[in-house]
């Protein structure tokens, strides 16, 4: 079945569906270039297209031709500016150029200082910068041996052995360890990461666990510092009982 032809050719432009657009009761306007007619809603705001909204732009912004005196360097007023693919001219010459990155350059080996060296305090022969003073390996080895010499003194501090008396406990009767690398210091203020975080200032300082020991000799100082020793099994079943009650008291 063929299709009847059209009698009339649909119109192309806006401006031959004049008489149709004001039948279908729709708001006119003229655009502010063409002047031609277009529905007020549609979304270029006065004009009928991008390309009347452009060349209304290059209308009312022109480009600005700049003048001779504004061709000169802004550093030294003498010669001309550098001349620029996308924005026109630089603000400042050549030969400015080469000399502010010269200073640049002078100014950083200025600010460069080179540290000065030393022997690392271990005794190895190692170079170490003076604000360090150990090498690596050295160093690693002071830290353990000061944290091994704290430890030992809380340790004594608080009778060197575990004090755990407890009858329902991992051990039948009272607990026998001693051997240091087995004790730990358990806290019944429940304040242990307040005083391994606080530093001898009063600040609180959470990056270094290196410093438990010694923060914990100092904490001894206190006369109701709540402090006593057990072994790792002890401290275990201490602390799953304590905050086991303090789950219940939550209740």
């Amino acid at each position: 079945m063929s299709t009847p032809e059209r009698t009339a050719e649909r119109p192309s432009t806006i401006a031959a569906m004049t008489p149709q657009l004001s039948l279908w009761n729709l708001d006119l306007t003229h655009c502010g270039v063409c002047e031609k007619p277009y529905p007020r809603r549609m979304p270029w705001g006065r004009f009928c297209g991008p390309a009347c909204r452009q060349a209304n732009h290059r209308r009312e912004h022109p480009r600005r031709i700049p003048e001779p005196a504004d061709l000169l360097c802004t550093v030294c007023r003498i010669r001309p500016r550098r001349p620029h693919h996308a924005v026109g001219f630089y603000k400042s010459c050549e030969v400015c150029v080469v000399a502010r990155q010269r200073a640049n350059r002078r100014y950083a080996a200025r600010q460069k200082v080179t540290p000065a060296v030393t022997k690392c305090r271990g005794g190895c022969g190692t170079v170490a910068t003076r604000a360090q003073r150990w090498c690596p390996r050295c160093g690693s080895a002071y830290q353990a041996e000061v944290r091994r010499k704290h430890k030992a003194a809380v340790a004594a501090a608080l009778g060197g052995a575990c004090t755990c008396r407890e009858v329902d406990c991992a051990h039948a009767g009272p607990c026998t360890v001693r051997l240091i690398d087995g004790l730990t210091v358990h806290h019944e203020h429940g304040d242990g990461s307040h005083i391994r975080q606080t530093k001898r200032t009063g600040r609180r300082n959470t990056g270094s666990p290196g410093a438990t020991w010694s923060r914990y000799r100092r904490a001894l100082e206190q006369p109701n510092h709540g402090m006593r020793l057990l072994c790792g099994t002890c401290h275990l079943v201490q602390t799953a009982r304590e905050n086991r009650a303090r789950r219940v008291a939550r209740r």
